[in-house]
């Protein structure tokens, strides 16, 4: 377990500017049945697939999910509570344009509301603009496979920006390109559940990649000063033989090298940490649990829980781009109010992360995923990521134990001797208990 503890002397500080917060997903809080996953959640197929693997298919339908758009108010107000200073939404291209070029103003007119909301909570909003989901005109008609797709993207970008970029200083633009397409282009377990050629998977990530380039252009042209950047999916990767460098690593900067020059800042979702057996030119991964440890604390998702994988990426990127970075995602599924493993690892992963920015690491602020137990997309309503706990049937939001520690390091700044003390037995090593 040596690799995982990082041995450090207490207080550890923050810079007074850094953003803490947490973020969500619009349709992950809200649903919505007029988009592709809306679509594809009601599908025949998919309730038959669900079904013969013995499941209920209810648990797996969006919804309203948390009913964010109608109570975001007062969840910005509990994040508030907590300590937060930032959150991170998306907007829901699914809803915002139903049909071709018709764009609806209400919706739109709500997603202002929404951004001055969170303005007037205190909280910094970072705004992502694709986070999986667009219309069910667009799934229909090839999505990211065609021609047209970034054109199309950027005329929403375009309507979105009219009322919102003037109030909002940070943008996501895409959510984890490099999950959402191979996962629904190549690999097919996600809508549209493609098993395309390597050719056709290619043009869908080089059409993201320009759509990214499009809106840059636009939120620079609505606002010279507005940070631009990207939610990407990293781990930390290694290769088992500690004398070979494991090309996966590469994989973690090629896409990003394609955009380089329209990303004012790097945000990183960062989850796993894997090691991968060399065959030839391939990796193939060995575990999904931690290799940090013999002793390995694993998530309600089966995912290995490793402290030390945020700042090993973060230096990672930072060494190969020197711009500044920020944690856009950083979690895992933990369903026990007494969420003694995510605070464990929320504890841990943040000494590493103030090692690592004592090496010179620019990172502006961490965002925990996720504020709210939400719509974990194909895995349903089963995995609970939620810093507060959502009951589905009334909608009563209730903060778990990790809630209360992140808002007592961001309080006081940093982690302290003191929040160690008092929440000792949380943040010891969950096997130790």
């Amino acid at each position: 377990m040596a690799r995982n503890i990082c041995e450090v002397e207490l207080p550890l500080v923050f810079p007074p500017t850094f953003l803490w917060g947490a973020a969500t997903a619009a349709h992950q809080v809200q649903g919505s049945p007029e988009s592709n996953w809306g679509q594809w959640e009601r599908s025949p197929e998919r309730k038959k697939e669900l079904q013969d693997a013995g499941k209920d298919p209810n648990d797996y339908i969006s919804g309203n999910a948390c009913e964010f758009e109608q109570r975001f108010s007062k969840d910005f107000a509990l994040a508030r509570s907590l300590g937060h200073s930032a959150n991170r939404f998306s907007i829901n291209w699914a809803t915002v344009e139903p049909h071709p070029g018709e764009f609806d103003r209400a919706i739109l007119a709500r997603y202002r509301r929404l951004v001055r909301s969170a303005r007037r909570h205190g909280l910094t909003p970072i705004v992502t603009l694709y986070h999986w989901t667009h219309p069910a005109w667009f799934e229909a008609m090839g999505s990211w496979k065609c021609d047209g797709a970034p054109l199309l993207f950027a005329r929403f970008v375009e309507e979105a920006l009219k009322y919102i970029g003037d109030m909002v200083h940070y943008y996501t633009v895409l959510n984890e390109p490099t999950v959402y397409g191979p996962l629904s282009f190549l690999i097919g377990c996600w809508p549209p559940k493609e098993k395309n050629s390597q050719e056709v998977f290619l043009k869908v990530m080089d059409n993201l990649a320009e759509a990214h380039r499009r809106a840059y252009a636009l939120i620079k042209q609505c606002n010279p000063h507005a940070e631009v950047g990207i939610a990407h999916a990293v781990a930390w990767e290694e290769s088992s033989d500690p004398n070979i460098k494991a090309e996966k690593l590469r994989n973690n900067l090629s896409w990003t090298d394609t955009i380089i020059a329209q990303l004012d800042f790097i945000g990183l979702n960062v989850y796993f940490h894997e090691v991968h057996e060399p065959e030839g030119s391939a990796y193939t991964r060995l575990s999904w649990t931690d290799p940090c440890s013999a002793d390995a604390v694993v998530s309600d998702f089966g995912w290995g829980m490793c402290p030390r994988s945020l700042a090993e990426v973060l230096k990672e990127f930072w060494h190969a781009y020197k711009k500044p970075l920020m944690v856009t995602e950083h979690g895992h599924a933990v369903a026990e109010m007494d969420d003694r493993r995510r605070c464990w690892f929320l504890w841990e992963s943040l000494k590493w992360v103030h090692q690592a920015m004592q090496e010179g690491i620019d990172l502006r602020g961490y965002l925990h995923w996720s504020l709210l137990d939400n719509f974990e997309w194909a895995e349903g309503f089963t995995k609970k990521f939620g810093l507060i706990h959502v009951d589905r049937a009334t909608q009563k939001r209730t903060p778990r134990t990790s809630a209360y520690l992140l808002r007592d390091i961001i309080k006081a700044g940093g982690l302290t001797q003191e929040i160690a003390e008092k929440y000792r037995t949380a943040i010891r090593h969950p096997n130790e208990l």
